[in-house]
């Protein structure tokens, strides 16, 4: 059996776990060099930059030492974290979703997506807010309020960006 067949038959759990963690942690090392770029006007007004966290947003905004780009690797392994939190989600989710709504017509495709943007798109946004509070150390009320002020916006956003 070559690599590949046991890294997407044998072992696809693992893959896509792993694959989740290492592209949450992709994406956060972007995005921290996106807001330095941002703070300094090297990118258009219109680029769009929302901070992992207000406690985030505002250490890096605040930080005396503006000028040089220092990569907050902490975030990074949290974001990372999260993604190995929502990997066997995905993994489990979508694996169901093609036994229950079988087939790539238009019409499976479209209720696959609906099922997704319903059921998937929100639970992973828990896992990300709640995963990542449990991480910062934050308390249950402030995940809370968080949720209560990002969830519905960020998952509205998802849906027509």
């Amino acid at each position: 059996m070559t690599v590949w067949k046991k890294l997407f038959g044998k072992y696809l759990l693992v893959t896509n776990t792993v694959s989740c963690g290492l592209m949450m942690a992709a994406g956060d090392v972007l995005q921290q060099r996106n807001e330095y770029l941002r703070k300094h006007k090297c990118l258009p007004t219109r680029t769009y930059v929302m901070a992992a966290s207000p406690h985030a947003e505002q250490k890096f905004y605040n930080s005396k030492d503006s000028d040089k780009y220092m990569h907050d690797y902490v975030r990074t392994k949290n974001m990372a974290i999260v993604g190995l939190l929502q990997g066997p989600f995905h993994h489990w989710f979508y694996m169901i979703l093609d036994r229950v709504v079988p087939g790539k017509t238009v019409l499976s495709v479209i209720k696959k997506t609906c099922l997704d943007q319903s059921i998937a798109s929100p639970t992973c946004l828990g896992i990300f807010f709640i995963g990542l509070g449990l991480l910062e150390h934050r308390t249950m009320e402030e995940i809370r309020e968080e949720m209560k002020l990002k969830l519905y916006d960020t998952w509205k956003d998802a849906q027509y960006e």
